[in-house]
């Protein structure tokens, strides 16, 4: 994958892009979802010492609102209270409110009325009604969060009271305070002719709760709602939580089934809409086991007759949902260990199937009660978590699920494993008992396919980004002794020239490049040894062989065909004459 990067961009320095606004194209990378590429922009450009204050603050809303928009909760509160003295006093209550909707987000309704009551009672400004508005719209909902209902219904009242003549509280948090108080008729009687989707999501379950409409109507109306396009996160999950409760009253598994995988596909949170809907992880379990008895039910399979239950299973390859019901039931009613574990395999396989398989499979395998104890987690659900773990960089999640596993889980080959106990350990800090754990692997007698090649070798870059490029050009030189692949021996000397360029070791490193670029018995540069050369040039030119780095540029202009490329190669050279010429 890192070769494939490196041909599709290494040359994108090459490639004359227009002048664009930091500020801009930051919040357009955010846009496209690249956060962490987005944060790194924000750094550089905060860090810059002639930033004006003003600047400064424009950055900071920026940074604010992208972990808003990726959720990092946590990250944005330690941000805000880190940089409280750079904060102008006519900005912090804009970063306040940032924080209290960060601690509603994390279920956390005391912390929140926390920050809140310092808005709104201990402002060292006065701040204007319609914020005023807000924050104790925010302070309801931070006690229904909490399931304080008596508190939110007084919070309510004396809202009322103050604002009635600039605002009154919207219909859904009226409802919602309602519908908390158990008073779900009269939610359902506030919202009856609301026109807007949020309230009309909201009614469906003040509906169903109240027995408005039958739990049959109410789930075709939410399915039919949650088609629409561009519908809010929010709505959406409230409308699946909807379809889950009213499915189970009406006895309808099949449908309890997919809402609760929907709502788990999307969220981590344990609990919707302020409190008024309950996520549990054993839910979905009890779904699972509900749905296959029904089936199973109908197709008279007795539990206990396991074979019989896994031949049924397997034929279900088109009804993905209730066959991983089979599986999950299995997991617990299979008769021996064995089984068991199949069963495992074949649900989380079934899982990996789907776009948002893994996040379903984190809820049921490190939630709720079933695996409370991560010791007890079938292994190859705590291997197939730890992957995900590191994919996802949580070091915490992957150093407990890795205790106590020191062999490889059965279908998981052992090399494969080696590599995964050694990225463990370097992301976790422990950088010389991973590159050891490397060196052993590299020691022994196991062959390296493409598969672990690749793994060993995303073990090394995670070395490298780390800066700790001698023990990544150690293990680099020992895989590239040890493989006879001539192609792979040039991706290693690329990589170690980056290691040398990063340690600013320019010489060293532009050898190395020239040693990736060629290729006996080859005239003209194919498109790596293209990428190379360009290295090549620009580690010259920092090491100051100007004359060097010329002669290289003129040969990638002569074989060059693109425009744009040799339009960028010619601007190359005459800024290398200018700059020799001026020595």
């Amino acid at each position: 994958m890192r070769s494939l990067i490196l041909l599709i961009l290494s040359f994108s320095s090459l490639v004359a892009v227009a002048a664009t606004d930091p500020f801009t194209e930051a919040e357009f990378i955010a846009g496209l979802g690249a956060g962490q590429l987005a944060l790194q922009k924000i750094e550089r450009q905060q860090a810059r010492p002639e930033l004006s204050a003003d600047d400064w603050l424009r950055w900071e809303r920026l940074r604010i609102d992208l972990y808003s928009r990726t959720e990092a909760w946590q990250s944005l509160i330690q941000r805000i209270d880190t940089q409280q003295q750079n904060i102008p006093l006519a900005a912090r209550n804009w970063f306040a409110t940032q924080q209290v909707a960060a601690w509603l987000a994390l279920g956390d309704g005391k912390a929140a009325r926390q920050a809140l009551r310092r808005l709104i009672w201990q402002a060292e400004i006065s701040p204007p009604t319609a914020s005023l508005i807000h924050w104790r719209e925010l302070l309801i909902r931070s006690y229904l969060l909490d399931k304080q209902a008596n508190a939110a219904h007084i919070a309510m009242l004396r809202h009322n009271q103050d604002y009635r003549a600039e605002a009154n509280a919207t219909q859904t948090l009226r409802a919602s305070v309602l519908l908390q108080a158990g008073r779900a008729k009269d939610a359902a009687d506030i919202l009856t002719n609301s026109k807007s989707v949020e309230a009309q999501s909201l009614y469906l379950l003040a509906a169903l709760r109240s027995a408005s409409l039958p739990a049959t109507t109410v789930i075709k109306q939410a399915k039919k709602r949650i088609k629409a396009k561009g519908l809010d996160k929010v709505v959406r999950l409230r409308l699946w939580a909807t379809v889950a409760e009213a499915s189970l009253a009406e006895s309808d598994t099949g449908s309890r089934v997919v809402a609760l995988e929907n709502i788990f596909s999307e969220t981590r949170a344990s609990q919707l809409d302020d409190g008024l809907i309950t996520l549990q992880a054993d839910a979905l379990w009890e779904a699972y086991s509900a749905h296959a008895q029904a089936v199973g039910n109908r197709g008279q399979l007795l539990i206990g007759d396991d074979k019989q239950w896994f031949a049924q299973a397997s034929k279900y390859a088109s009804k993905p949902v209730r066959q991983r019901a089979f599986y999950a039931l299995l997991s617990e009613t299979a008769r021996d260990e064995t089984a068991r574990l199949r069963a495992h395999e074949e649900l989380i396989r079934s899982l990996q199937k789907q776009k948002a398989g893994p996040e379903i499979m984190r809820r049921l395998y490190l939630e709720g009660s079933r695996y409370a104890d991560i010791a007890r987690l079938p292994p190859i659900a705590r291997y197939t978590l730890l992957e995900q773990a590191l994919t996802e960089s949580d070091v915490s999640l992957a150093s407990s699920l890795l205790q106590g596993l020191q062999q490889a889980p059965k279908g998981v080959a052992p090399l494969l494993w080696e590599m995964r106990r050694a990225r463990v350990f370097i992301m976790a800090g422990d950088v010389e008992r991973g590159s050891e754990v490397l060196a052993t692997v590299l020691k022994g007698e196991a062959v390296f396919d493409k598969a672990a090649t690749d793994r060993f070798m995303q073990v090394v870059f995670d070395l490298q980004t780390l800066n700790e490029h001698e023990q990544a050009l150690r293990l680099f030189e020992k895989l590239r002794l040890q493989t006879g692949d001539p192609q792979l021996q040039r991706e290693i000397l690329y990589w170690m020239a980056d290691s040398r360029k990063a340690q600013q070791q320019y010489a060293e490193a532009a050898v190395l490049y020239l040693r990736s670029a060629d290729v006996p018995g080859q005239d003209l540069p194919d498109l790596w040894a293209q990428s190379a050369l360009y290295q090549a040039a620009e580690a010259l030119t920092e090491a100051g062989l100007i004359r060097d780095a010329r002669r290289i540029y003129s040969q990638l202009l002569n074989v060059s065909k693109d425009e744009a490329r040799r339009a960028v190669l010619q601007r190359r050279l005459q800024q290398l004459w200018l700059r020799d010429n001026k020595g």
